[in-house]
């Protein structure tokens, strides 16, 4: 997947259906606080959300606005 961001690499996995993959690598990119974290953080919610895993996808919400701040796109997904 050269040339691609890790944002990128993450969603293109989640595209071909690897969702673990793709899980795995936004994570990483989440927790280093890059400029597309609070972005990987919702694909994660996504994710856990797919899968029934309620609860992770709202910690890794609500852990997304405690590092990153009030974002209304983050507030929006955890109103769901």
């Amino acid at each position: 997947m050269a040339g691609l961001t890790p944002f990128q690499q993450g969603i293109k996995l989640l595209y071909e259906g690897d969702a673990e993959a793709a899980r795995h690598t936004l994570f990483t990119l989440w927790a280093s606080g890059g400029s597309d974290a609070a972005n990987a953080a919702r694909f994660i919610a996504l994710i856990d959300k797919n899968e029934r895993r309620f609860s992770d996808a709202i910690a890794i919400l609500e852990s997304s606005l405690e590092k990153f701040g009030r974002e209304a796109a983050t507030l929006a997904q955890l109103s769901e």
